[in-house]
């Protein structure tokens, strides 16, 4: 070996050189905007996704909502008639039996819940409202009355969401994944 070679190995510093620290930074630079970048992407697929979903969502509350209020107007005019029973019942000197005071009370209830916006089912005690979620959906509620004087008026068996008109597995609508 020459002495001029042996110089320009003995000259050369140990570690990276200034190329190689560039290229690292160049290549930690692309990954983070990769990463970023898909980041953003996902997010932006996340938000169009669930857009649907958030209004059929705020669309279900406030029909809950305006049933709760329904539900409300009912409790107080069956407190109000059972009130008026009470007072018809103390005044009538001849009280009648309590299957048919139950019987008046029920028919009363319905006319007056028929009044409200209520569906009469099968018998006097059992009624039914429908308000719509949207243009293809309804929440539907289902009560049935209690008897007079009971510490509830009335239960409500069934409150759901119900679809209105025909589905279409062609039009993509209610489908679960769009790909």
């Amino acid at each position: 070996m020459t002495e001029t070679e042996n110089k320009k190995r003995t000259n050369r510093r140990p570690g990276l050189g200034v190329g190689t620290v560039s290229l690292l930074v160049i290549f930690t630079v692309l990954c983070f905007s990769t990463l970023a970048l898909l980041s953003l992407s996902s997010a932006v697929n996340y938000q169009n996704t669930m857009r649907p979903s958030q209004q059929g969502a705020l669309s279900l509350a406030a029909a809950e909502g305006e049933a709760a209020q329904k539900l409300a107007e009912l409790d107080t005019m069956l407190m109000e008639l059972q009130i008026e029973m009470q007072v018809s019942d103390a005044n009538d000197a001849q009280s009648s039996t309590y299957a048919s005071t139950a019987r008046a009370y029920y028919d009363r209830a319905a006319q007056k819940a028929e009044g409200l916006g209520f569906e009469i089912l099968e018998d006097t005690q059992q009624l039914r409202f429908a308000l719509p979620i949207d243009e293809n959906h309804e929440l539907v509620t289902e009560i049935v009355l209690h008897a007079p004087g009971a510490d509830i008026r009335y239960i409500v068996v069934k409150q759901a969401s119900v679809m209105t008109g025909e589905w279409d597995p062609g039009s993509g609508e209610g489908q679960l994944w769009p790909g």
